[in-house]
C-alpha cells in the first residue's frame, strides 16, 4: 500500500503539493525558492466561502444509504422498493464478464438496469430465486449490444423504507434510542465532513489563484524530474508500463505524458510558490511543531486502522527533509487561509457516507 498517496490525499483532498527540490543554491549553499518565482498577490486573496451546512437532500441520501442495510418484514417486491439481490447473468448459457454480483441494492423503478429487468422483480418473494430475461440495447457495450441474456436473481431482502425509533433501537452497531438522535448525530457528522472539505477547497482555491498570478523561471528541469517520478509511480503502483496505462485510459502515450507533464508543472509551481512565501515571510516550523505534526499524523493513521512509525512516514515522503518541507507547506497554507478574504457564500454538498451507516454495513458483512 502506498501510504504517501493516502497521506497526501487525506491532508488536502482537492490538491496535492509536490515535494521536489526546486530551489537554486545561493552563495551560502542554501536553497532559494524566491529565485524561481515572481510572486503574484498572496495576501488577502479573495475566495468564495463554502457552506458547511448539509442540505435536506444530502441528509436524506445518507439516511437512505443506512436504510439499505436494514431488512424490512416485507415479503413481496413492489415498485419503489429497494431490494438487496444476488444475480448471475448468462448469454447462451455462459456467464459473461460484469454480469454477476452479490448484495446489490437496487431501487425498483430507478431504471439503473437494462429495460425490463426491474419490472420483472415486482411480485417476487424474498428468499427465492427467479429468472429475468432481457435484451441489451443496440447501443450498449459492443460485446453485449443487442444480445439476449438470462439473469438468475435471488431476492435477499427488501430494505426498510422509513427511519423509525424501532429500527434505531434494534441496531446494536450504535447507541441511539430514537430516530431523532440518529438524525441529529448524522447531521453533526455531515457538518464535520463538509467543514473539512470546505477548508480543503478554500486552501486549494487560494493556492490556485496565487499560482495563476505568479511568474516562474528555471523550473523546466524540476518539471521533467517530477514527470519521470509520476511515470515511475504508475509503473510501481499499477505494475504496468506507461504504454499499458495509456491503453487502459483509452489514450495514446503522448497524450498521457502531456497530461502528466501538465500535472507535474502545476505541482512544481505549487511547491515553489509555498516555499517562496515561507522564505519571504520568514515562516518556519520549529522542531517542537514538526514533532507535533508527525505525531498527529501517526495518530490519525492509527485511528483509521493503519500502523506507521516516524521512520516509515519519512520513507514514504522521501526523507526527513522532504517531510519537514511538506509540513512547512501546509503551515504556509494555513497562514494564507488566515490572510484570505472570504466572499460570496456558496453551497457545497458532497456525498459522504455516515460513520454509523458504514459501521452497520461492515457489521453485516461479518
Amino acid at each position: 500500500m502506498n501510504l504517501k498517496r493516502i497521506f497526501l490525499g487525506a491532508c488536502i483532498a482537492t490538491m496535492c503539493v509536490a515535494m521536489v527540490g526546486c530551489g537554486k543554491k545561493d552563495k551560502n549553499g542554501d536553497s532559494s525558492y524566491l529565485s524561481k518565482v515572481e510572486l503574484g498577490k498572496y495576501k488577502g486573496v479573495e475566495v468564495e466561502k463554502v457552506s458547511a451546512k448539509p442540505t435536506e437532500d444530502a441528509i436524506q441520501q445518507e439516511i437512505d444509504a443506512y436504510l439499505q442495510t436494514i431488512k424490512s418484514t416485507d415479503k413481496k417486491v413492489d415498485k419503489g422498493d429497494t431490494v438487496n439481490i444476488d444475480y448471475v447473468g448468462t448469454i447462451n448459457g455462459k456467464e459473461f464478464q460484469g454480469g454477476s454480483y452479490e448484495g446489490y441494492n437496487l431501487k425498483i423503478g430507478s431504471k439503473k438496469f437494462v429495460e425490463g429487468f426491474e419490472e420483472q422483480l415486482i411480485g417476487k418473494v424474498v428468499g427465492k430465486s427467479c429468472k429475468v430475461n432481457v435484451t441489451f440495447p443496440k447501443d450498449y457495450a459492443e460485446d453485449l449490444a443487442g444480445k439476449k441474456a438470462v439473469f438468475t436473481v435471488k431476492i435477499n431482502y427488501i430494505a426498510a423504507k422509513k427511519l423509525t425509533d424501532a429500527i434505531v433501537k434494534a441496531d446494536d452497531s450504535n447507541d441511539f434510542k430514537t430516530a431523532k438522535e440518529y438524525k441529529d448525530n448524522l447531521i453533526t457528522e455531515l457538518e464535520e465532513q463538509l467543514e473539512e472539505n470546505a477548508d480543503s477547497t478554500i486552501k486549494s482555491s487560494i493556492l490556485a489563484k496565487i499560482v495563476e498570478k505568479s511568474k516562474y523561471k528555471n523550473i523546466d528541469k524540476d518539471v521533467d524530474k517530477k514527470l519521470q517520478e509520476s511515470i515511475e509511480e504508475i509503473k510501481t503502483y499499477y505494475n504496468i508500463t506507461i504504454e499499458e496505462y495509456a491503453s487502459q485510459m483509452g489514450a495514446d502515450v503522448e497524450t498521457v505524458k502531456e497530461q502528466l507533464k501538465a500535472s507535474a508543472e502545476n505541482l512544481v509551481k505549487q511547491t515553489v510558490t509555498l516555499m517562496a512565501i515561507a522564505e519571504k515571510e520568514n515562516i518556519t516550523l520549529s522542531d517542537k511543531e514538526f514533532d507535533s505534526k508527525i505525531q498527529k499524523t501517526i495518530d490519525e493513521y492509527k485511528g483509521n486502522g493503519y500502523d506507521i512509525s516516524k521512520d516509515e512516514l519519512y520513507e514514504q515522503l522521501g526523507g526527513e527533509k522532504e517531510t519537514r518541507e511538506y509540513f512547512l507547506q501546509m503551515t504556509v497554507l494555513d497562514w494564507l487561509a488566515e490572510k484570505a478574504k472570504l466572499v460570496d457564500k456558496i453551497e457545497s454538498t458532497p456525498s459522504v457516507v455516515s460513520a454509523t451507516a458504514k459501521a452497520k454495513a461492515k457489521k453485516d458483512k461479518k
